[in-house]
């Protein structure tokens, strides 16, 4: 669950506080997320530091600071550097967070950026595949988590954790068997009310519409199998934020899901373009599955077996390998080379995360 955390940040920002009262600093914010979200990362330091020069002890810098790092060096886990300075500003912030419990106009900062703190310690361990620590982080930060819960009418931004919490504390721990033990913790959840609340923050929200809407596309593509209604909300993104080669991937994988091969042909070459393997290995998929569609399955099974010659990444390429590998069964499929499609397909199992891929290698093993 990639920035679960990130929503209290926006949420805190409509309630009493010690600096987000200031309109200014609410659009020096927002300024500086649009920066970190479009790569801009120069104009985003700008931005943090006139935070820094009005509030130098404040944690709103180290958190900024943290997203920058995170967004500037994908997937940080990759980068120990990184990965460490990320970390290290999160401490900050929960260590400058610490302090203002003590003061009534200043506790409900201090408990969203403690929380903040706890759940980005969270992702970056989950980054680290220790899910047992990560699970154990973010249940230090429920409580604060439930309190949101309460107040969705009176604050549309609490949708988007509300509806994360619905829909992910039922999904998690189907998709990741290993953490249950851990998530008995955090009670139920409800999956279609959670992506009729997400809904909401993306429609109703101001500082959560972003993450909204990214969620609601991610979770159309890959839980509910309906990449057209992935398209509605991947084209917002691509559109706002045209620089932005995470988002362009997933328009471009609905765009080949729902056959509209054209269209995702250019885009296809645009991701070409950046030579780390995020998006190489996107890119050659993305290319294979075209070249499929159009049948020439010569094309195709090159471009899957170039894709899976490159290491993937958990968080941004696990699902391409996936693809590649259900791409080769069902070109070994066509050539009545059954016992390799069923190779093919056991491999695809093991990485597959979407809905639909899932159950394509089922259905053909099962047979």
């Amino acid at each position: 669950m990639r920035n679960l955390l990130l929503a209290f940040l926006f949420l805190n920002l409509n309630v009493s506080a010690q600096i987000l009262n200031d309109t200014v600093t609410k659009q020096i914010i927002l300024t500086g997320l649009d920066h970190i979200y479009q790569g801009e990362f120069a104009e985003a330091e700008q931005n943090i530091n006139k935070l820094k020069e009005k509030y130098p002890k404040h944690p709103i810098v180290p958190f900024m600071q943290a997203m920058k790092i995170s967004w500037q060096n994908l997937p940080i886990e990759r980068n120990l550097q990184a990965l460490k300075n990320y970390q290290q500003q999160l401490q900050k912030c929960l260590d400058l967070s610490i302090p203002m419990l003590e003061k009534a106009e200043t506790v409900a900062e201090a408990k969203f950026f403690i929380l903040a703190g706890h759940g980005f310690k969270s992702l970056s361990l989950t980054y680290q595949r220790e899910y047992l620590k990560a699970g154990n982080e973010a249940r230090q930060a429920f409580s604060y988590l439930k309190d949101g819960m309460k107040l969705m009418e009176a604050n549309p931004e609490f949708y988007y954790t509300t509806g994360l919490y619905n829909f992910y504390v039922e999904q998690y721990p189907e998709t990741h068997p290993i953490m249950k033990p851990v998530m008995f913790f955090f009670g139920d959840g409800n999956k279609k009310k959670g992506l009729e609340q997400l809904a909401l923050a993306a429609k109703k929200g101001t500082f959560v519409k972003t993450e909204s809407i990214y969620y609601l596309m991610n979770i159309h593509l890959k839980y509910e199998n309906n990449p057209a209604k992935a398209l509605i909300y991947s084209k917002i993104l691509t559109e706002k934020y045209p620089n932005n080669y995470i988002y362009l991937i997933r328009h471009t994988e609905g765009l080949v899901l729902t056959g509209k091969i054209e269209e995702a042909k250019p885009y296809i070459q645009i991701i070409k373009k950046n030579t780390d393997r995020i998006y190489q290995i996107s890119s050659l998929v993305l290319e294979a599955m075209v070249a499929e569609r159009e049948k020439d399955d010569k094309k195709a099974n090159i471009a899957y077996l170039n894709a899976l010659k490159l290491a993937l990444d958990e968080r941004y390429t696990k699902i391409f390998h996936a693809y590649a590998w259900a791409g080769l069964a069902r070109i070994a499929n066509r050539k009545d080379d059954i016992a390799q499609a069923k190779n093919y397909y056991k491999k695809c199992l093991e990485m597959a995360e979407y809905k639909a891929v899932i159950t394509e290698a089922e259905n053909y093993l099962s047979k």
